[in-house]
Formats: C-alpha cells, sequence, structure tokens
C-alpha cells in the first residue's frame, strides 16, 4: 500500500516521496512476480513447455499486480484526494491538506477489495486469454487447441 499512502499525503509532502512511495510498490510487485516465477519454475522443470509456464506465469502476475496493486489504487485514491482539496478549498475550510490526507488515508481500506475482484474479472474474462494466446504464439505453444501466430494473438476478436 506504499504507494496509495504516498498519494494520500501528496498534498502534504515533497513530491520525491510521493515517487519514492511508487519504488517502493514496485519493488513489491517484482519481488511478487519473481517469487511467483521460481515456484513455477520448480513446478514445471521437467516439462518440455517449462518456459511457455513461466513466461506465462511472468506476464500474468506481473500484470495483475501492476493493475491491481499500484496503477488503479494509485489513480484513484490520487483523483479523490484531489477533488477532496478541491471540494474543501472552495469551502475556505482550514487545515484542508490534513483533512484530505485523513480522507484518503480512510479510503485505502475501503478501494482494495473491489478493485482486486474487478482486476480478477478483468483478468479472467479478456487479459489473460489475451496473454495466454500470445505467449503462446512467441512458445509456439497451443492454446484453444489453435497455434497463434503473434498476429492472430494480438488481434484476437473475443465476439467470433
Amino acid at each position: 500500500y506504499a504507494n496509495e499512502v504516498g498519494e494520500a499525503f501528496r498534498g502534504a509532502i515533497q513530491v520525491r516521496y510521493v515517487r519514492l512511495s511508487y519504488l517502493v510498490a514496485g519493488g513489491y510487485v517484482l519481488a511478487d512476480t519473481c517469487s511467483k516465477s521460481f515456484i513455477t519454475s520448480d513446478r514445471f522443470k521437467s516439462e518440455s513447455d517449462h518456459d511457455y509456464q513461466v513466461a506465462l506465469k511472468f506476464t500474468e502476475t506481473l500484470t495483475w499486480q501492476s493493475l491491481a496493486s499500484v496503477i488503479i489504487p494509485g489513480l484513484v485514491i490520487n483523483r479523490c484526494c484531489a477533488t477532496f482539496n478541491s471540494l474543501l478549498k472552495s469551502s475556505h475550510i482550514r487545515n484542508r491538506q490534513i483533512i484530505t490526507t485523513a480522507l484518503g488515508l480512510a479510503l485505502i481500506p475501503v478501494i482494495i477489495k473491489p478493485i482486486d475482484r474487478s482486476v480478477d474479472k478483468a483478468m479472467e474474462n479478456y487479459i489473460t486469454p489475451t496473454i495466454q494466446r500470445i505467449v503462446a504464439a512467441l512458445y509456439r505453444e497451443k492454446t484453444d487447441n489453435h497455434n497463434y501466430t503473434l498476429a492472430e494473438a494480438v488481434m484476437y476478436d473475443y465476439n467470433a
């Protein structure tokens, strides 16, 4: 939750500390991605599709973590805090930065589960199948009983 905290404090601290919070969050994303990739590598070490499975896990985890842990929560907290600050400024309320920061911090636990569920659905319905087709095309593996070319994987029509 480092970047969400950084965004909540954006109006009260120097921007370099907000950027540092994103660096910490990015480090977490990379650590989790590598951890899951190593586990997948061990699980598929004697399988013929080892490289495909590791690349797939790496890409899926990096995508999910980037969206659910960094990009979407950071954007939501940033825009909510900007809105809070604007509303408080127009109301001429004193200590608006303290109030804005407190509201931003209070919002963090409220947004996490809905964001996670939304990213899960997007991954399940659109992103993961696309990742599977692209990685399969790169590794010449079959998905959906079809060998996709990279162009077919990228341009896949979900309505077909």
